[in-house]
């Protein structure tokens, strides 16, 4: 429940503070008094979006900070409070949110933790319900209907629901993943008739690892073949040419020290690195010669390396560096592709398995939807009878759409014949605005039973009726604050009357300043204030006395709807 709620600066209410109870709240006042301010300002604390137009004349910031109050919170609250990492303790919920005309100063805490607009509505969605002349057109609006029909329909209707969007969902992904491919079929044969293309072309090069190395090699012997042939001759004669031999003269010289090695110290180090380069020597002079005797020069070889180097790197600057790379990724894609009409084929029967058991769960939520419909039928119109309206008759209408959609495979709307011998039609079709508050009433009655607000606000649902009906609108709202917290804006005395808890809310001028005042009713100016109701601007003594019977008929009333809540 809404234990209070404090506002500050917001419109033309400077400060004010509001305790709540259980049961009946009623708030009246003249008309301009402020009323509809104190439900924008609820609106805050659930998730409205706020601008700083509502910020009061002259101040910098408008705050809100409403107390909720849970004797016994339910698994939905604790999980979505523990989802967003917020505290709760003592079973309350603080929401404060300050809305100011500095740019990003707006700030909304719940129990002390910064919150997002979008978490505050996702923790708020179910506690307080607000109605009022702008949500009569929400439920005129046919996926509203169909929404209070299945949250009707309770638990068996709302898992039916979940079954089906979850296969919807797959039956959509599927049916996409399909187009999809079919759509891109020109594009894939294309696609494929290139990556052959590609792939002749490379492989008819019959190119292989490290084969660009290899040729740069064989290259440039054959392009320098005169050079290295008269460099490896001069060198080969250096060596050894006529009575010259290095590599003799060199062993000879390792004889002589290695006689005299025993007598001056260091010789045999100097002898072992010649004896080093002596073997080295006849080593590289034997490398030296094969070399010449191999040495060959091929025109043809010469010209056939020359055009296989220049047909790698035209490959290489058309398709990639890596072209053994390239080539595997090449077919990779092209296999894949290749196995597109095997996967839509796989897809089809996919689809085909996912739309038989869609059919199947969309007339199972119908069958589920149909019991419901008969149920609410009979209960809205036992409500509407109650209301004053008894010859109205209701129904849910059902039409096939012929496809599936997000919420089955049918459309679902609400009829109406008001008066006898008159046809159905659509809520929207409703012609006097009493006749939809009544309907709108009896609906929330009912679904008050199924899905329990913490607080339920009625804000001027009472337009547009009077004597009776007002009394019947009054008892209904009583019997709903059995189960709910309800706070109701009315013009009406016999809602006031009713009220177990009546708040009086004025337009004052202070210091100049218009200023909106909320101040809870005793039990004698609870008199008064029905009897200004009764009366308008001058209150009598028949006013006062007539105030105080609707009091006494009220209690009465409220008593025996106690009574029969209980056998309920």
């Amino acid at each position: 429940m809404l234990q209070e709620i404090q506002i500050k600066n917001f419109a033309i209410i400077e400060t004010v503070a509001i305790p709540f109870q259980n049961g009946l709240n009623v708030l009246s006042g003249e008309t301009g008094a402020g009323k509809s301010i104190l439900i924008d300002a609820v609106g805050l604390i659930l998730g409205d979006r706020a601008t700083s137009e509502a910020i009061r004349y002259g101040c910098e910031q408008a705050e809100i900070e409403g107390l909720f109050y849970f004797p016994n919170p339910d698994d939905t609250l604790q999980k979505k409070l523990s989802n967003e990492q917020i505290e709760f303790s003592d079973n309350q919920l603080i929401v404060r949110r300050i809305i100011s005309k500095r740019k990003g100063s707006n700030t909304i805490r719940i129990n002390g933790t910064l919150v997002t607009l979008t978490q505050l509505r996702y923790i708020m969605s179910s506690i307080i319900d607000i109605h009022g002349q702008s949500e009569h057109q929400l439920l005129l609006a046919e996926p509203n209907q169909l929404r209070l029909l299945d949250q009707f329909g309770g638990k068996n209707l709302s898992d039916a629901k979940e079954h089906y969007s979850a296969l919807y969902g797959q039956y959509k992904s599927l049916k996409k993943e399909i187009e999809e491919i079919e759509q891109s079929s020109r594009e894939k044969e294309q696609r494929m008739d290139t990556l052959n293309f590609q792939i002749n072309d490379i492989e008819e090069l019959q190119y292989s690892a490290g084969e660009e190395e290899k040729i740069s090699q064989e290259l440039d012997v054959l392009r320098h073949y005169e050079q290295i042939a008269e460099g490896l001759t001069s060198a080969s004669e250096l060596i050894a040419q006529g009575d010259f031999d290095l590599s003799v003269n060199l062993k000879e010289a390792i004889n002589q020290l290695k006689e005299i090695e025993d007598y001056q110290q260091g010789l045999s180090e100097i002898n072992q690195e010649l004896s080093d380069a002596y073997y080295n020597i006849v080593d590289a002079t034997e490398r030296i010669h094969d070399l010449v005797g191999n040495l060959e020069f091929d025109d043809k070889r010469l010209n056939f390396l020359e055009e296989r180097a220049h047909g790698i790197e035209v490959l290489k600057r058309k398709y990639s560096d890596d072209l053994l790379g390239y080539l595997s990724n090449l077919k990779k894609e092209l296999e894949n592709l290749s196995d597109s009409d095997r996967s839509i084929s796989e897809l089809s029967d996919a689809l085909t398995n996912v739309k038989n058991n869609l059919q199947k769960s969309a007339r199972q939520l119908h069958d589920l939807r149909l019991n419901t419909a008969h149920k609410l039928k009979e209960k809205i119109e036992e409500e509407l009878q109650s209301l004053y309206m008894d010859e109205a008759r209701f129904r849910v209408a059902f039409e096939s759409l012929g496809r599936f959609a997000s919420q089955g495979n049918e459309r679902v709307f609400f009829e109406v014949a008001t008066n006898r011998g008159e046809a159905f039609n659509p809520l929207s079709k409703v012609a006097s605005g009493g006749e939809l508050s009544r309907l709108i009433l009896a609906i929330k009655a009912i679904l008050s039973h199924h899905h329990q607000f913490d607080c339920m606000i009625f804000d001027e649902i009472d337009t547009g009726v009077s004597g009776r009906v007002a009394q019947a609108i009054a008892n209904k709202m009583a019997v709903i604050s059995k189960d709910n917290q309800v706070l109701a804006i009315s013009h009406h005395p016999q809602v006031a009357a009713m009220a177990d808890h009546n708040y009086l809310i004025q337009k004052k001028t202070e210091h100049g300043r218009t200023v909106t005042t909320v101040s809870q009713l005793s039990k004698e100016n609870k008199v008064t204030e029905v009897a200004r109701m009764l009366a308008g601007s001058k209150i009598t003594t028949l006013s006062l006395e007539h105030s105080k019977e609707m009091i006494k008929e009220a209690t009465t009333n409220k008593k025996i709807i106690s009574t029969e809540n209980k056998t309920d």
